[in-house]
């Protein structure tokens, strides 16, 4: 092994490492997200229970007069 690596500064740089490498994944991930403007939620809407289309809620958003109704 290489004389200035020893046991000690193995233990403080892999954790350092790993939490640099998580850091710079979790900016990423975040940055490709997309929030969707209200305009594009505007409409009606049916929410169902996955699998059971008769218990359906019917939802109507608008977003000129901030409301949602159903």
């Amino acid at each position: 092994m290489y004389p200035f690596m020893n046991i000690n500064h193995v233990v403080r740089i892999v954790p350092i490492a790993f939490a640099l490498l998580a850091g710079i994944s979790g900016a990423s991930m975040a940055m490709s997200l997309k929030l969707p403007n209200p305009a594009e939620l505007s409409g009606k809407w049916q929410l169902s229970v996955q699998g059971k289309a008769g218990g359906a809620c019917q939802l109507h958003l608008n977003t000129e007069a901030p409301q949602l109704s159903g």
